[in-house]
């Protein structure tokens, strides 16, 4: 049984490369991005089935954390 909690979307990125976004209709967010359908798809179809926050995925969670986490607190601290 689907519960329709989630769509799955191609879209270019900055660079005009094809992505699959799985969208989260309750939360107004994308939450995840693949190169490849089939794998948003069955991400897609797992999170249906419960997997994750159930719809409802804090915003928090989809925060992007820095890639040199030590340089980011020295600058944010110092």
């Amino acid at each position: 049984m689907t519960r329709n909690l989630y769509k799955c979307y191609p879209e270019f990125d900055k660079d005009d490369y094809l992505e699959w976004h799985i969208y989260e209709t309750a939360t107004d967010q994308v939450i995840a991005k693949f190169i490849f359908e089939d794998d948003a798809l069955e991400y897609m179809g797992n999170l249906e089935k419960g997997m994750g926050f159930n719809g409802f995925t804090p915003s928090f969670m989809m925060t992007k954390i820095p890639m040199d986490i030590n340089s980011a607190f020295t600058a944010e601290f110092s």
